[in-house]
Order: C-alpha cells, then structure tokens, then sequence
C-alpha cells in the first residue's frame, strides 16, 4: 500500500526520476525509520494494523517522554536482585536443556553439567529470538507444537543505538537528522551505512556522548562492522553534513550488536 501511494505522490509531484526523485526517496528514509525503530521491525514486515493501534500512552500536547537516567537499567536489575540470595542466582550459567519428562524437572547447561538440584516448576524467559533458534531442542519432550507455530509466529527485529565517545563535542549539535541524497556533496550513490542512520542526539547526562539510533535492514549492515569501520563511515558522515573536515573520530564507540548475539537475536518482538 505504501509503494503504491508513493509512487503516486512522486507523479504528483513531477518526481519520478532526477535529483528530486532522490531527494524524495531520502526524505521517505526518515519516515520509514520512525516505524521500524518503534516497532523494532523490518518496513517491509510491519502490519497496518499494528501502525493504527499504536498508543504511547501520551496525551496530546503533553510532550511526554519516558527514557532511563544516567543510572540506566542496571538500577532495575539491582533492585530486583537485591531481594533474592546471592546463592539463589547463578549467572553465566547458559542452559542447553529443560528436561520436563518425570515429576521433577532437570536442567542441563551447554557444558553438559547437570544442575544438582530438581524442580516443580521453571519459569523461562528467554527472548523470543533465542527460542526462534533453539526451541526444538531446548525442552525434552519438545514444546507443543501450538507453542513452537507461535515462537515462530512473533517477529524479532532489532531497535539498536550506538553511543559514539568524545573529547571535544563543541562542533556537535543537541539534536540531528542527517539527510544525504544521492547527488549532494559529490555523492552518486547513497552508502549502505549512512542511510541507516537518520538520528543523532546528545545523551543529556553525558553530553560527550552523541547517541545514534538504527532499526530496519540497518542493525544487521551495522553489526558486520568493526568499530574502527563504523567509526570512520559516520565521521565522514558528520563532515560532509557540517562542512567541517576538522571532526575527529570518536575516542570510543559504544554498542550492543543484537543481530549476532544469540542469546537475544534481536531486541523487541513484534506482530
């Protein structure tokens, strides 16, 4: 439907082809990276009916946003663990199998130990995109198959950020929309990367920080990258966009790459 319409628009507009067909098309990016960063989902994957349901629970005109401080989820998990015995919680502790089959449960740990204890019930919680890959052998005997049809029903994608590091922040902006068209600035054709990246902004507890956020087809381009490589992309991003070849590259860049982690594949579901 939106292909359709779009295609549409750009006859209206007299913009089928030529520098103004780019510019639309660079234009449409950042209109297709708001729904795919909320919904942590592929365009082409979303559902139309998931777009009209959205509800943020915000009232017009409030202007209200809600994000973590500078103390970040950890402070969650802290006070979550807080209430439990050390000796209750085993982390790194990746487990292969659930074997549900007698009246206790047993678990196995990918190093073939076998957990000493036995239990009455597990609860688990792993993402939806580490059981998409190890469902079928995770639990013995194998998940219904009503409940497998649904693991591999949700969708998992990937709302990812990358936090960029520096010591002088004095040519960055509080906020930025990079827009590179095919055409501008010497470039014929837009890098695979850069067009990715539609959102730049200051971490406000820690202005060196300038935060970037990726969804789409882009967490899984940007994970394939070391940071070295990243880091030089999104440099000469920054300065070509502030005419300014004086920018230097990050002293650090911060990231969580979720497309290759498989204890997560991914970082939202989706339906």
């Amino acid at each position: 439907m939106y292909d359709r319409d779009y295609a549409e628009f750009l006859k209206v507009q007299n913009a089928t082809s030529g520098f103004r067909r780019k510019v639309f098309d660079s234009l449409t990016l950042t209109y297709r990276s708001y729904f795919e960063f909320e919904y942590a989902a592929k365009w082409e994957d979303l559902s139309l009916r998931a777009i009209t349901e959205w509800d943020d629970l915000d009232e017009p005109g409030n202007g209200v946003s809600y994000s973590t401080t500078k103390i970040g989820y950890a402070a969650i998990i802290s006070h979550l663990t807080s209430q439990i015995p050390s000796s209750k919680l085993h982390l790194n502790h990746r487990i292969a199998n659930i074997d549900y089959s007698g009246e206790k449960t047993k678990i196995t740990l990918v190093n073939d130990t076998v957990i000493e204890n036995e239990f009455d019930y597990v609860i688990v919680t792993s993402a939806i995109g580490h059981l998409k890959k190890f469902a079928r052998k995770m639990f013995t005997p194998q998940l219904p198959k009503r409940l497998l049809k649904a693991i591999d029903k949700i969708g998992m994608g990937t709302s990812a950020k990358v936090f960029l590091e520096y010591s002088d922040t004095t040519w960055m902006d509080s906020f930025l929309s990079p827009l590179p068209v095919a055409g501008c600035q010497g470039r014929k054709e837009l890098g695979t990367i850069e067009s990715e990246f539609n959102t730049f902004q200051k971490v406000p507890w820690a202005p060196n920080l300038f935060m970037g956020w990726i969804a789409g087809h882009g967490p899984e381009k940007v994970d394939k990258l070391s940071d070295e490589e990243l880091s030089k992309i999104l440099t000469q991003l920054f300065r070509d966009i502030y005419r300014n070849s004086s920018i230097p590259q990050p002293t650090a860049v911060f990231r969580q790459k979720w497309t290759t982690n498989d204890l997560f594949g991914g970082s939202y579901s989706y339906v």
